[in-house]
């Protein structure tokens, strides 16, 4: 019986790349601290637009009676927005009320 074998060239550094890329990806935080931040711009976005976007429809308009009650007591008539509580935690990541947490992957 014949002994025989086969030789594939660059599996050394086939591993070494995927050796390379699982170290790097080890550590998902900064991927998801662009997502906190693509969020916050997006609800920023619906905020401005009063939810008017990406097919999204526009929120509906105030109650007249409830906005000119709620301009009385000094409030902007902003839909969702009356001391910007709700705005803030899901429009800014410095914001106390903006929850996040995140930690590296498999950790």
């Amino acid at each position: 019986m014949a002994d025989w074998g086969v030789t594939v060239k660059g599996v050394g550094s086939v591993i070494k790349l995927l050796q390379n890329t699982r170290d790097k990806v080890r550590d998902l935080t900064p991927v998801f601290e662009d997502i906190v931040k693509d969020f916050a711009k997006y609800e920023m976005q619906v905020f401005a637009r009063e939810g008017a976007v990406r097919g999204w429809v526009r929120w509906t308009p105030l109650n007249p009676v409830y906005a000119a009650a709620k301009r009385a007591a000094g409030f902007r008539s902003k839909i969702l927005v009356r001391e910007g509580h709700l705005k803030g935690s899901l429009t800014n990541p410095s914001d106390p009320n903006f929850r996040t947490r995140i930690s590296p992957y498999g950790t």
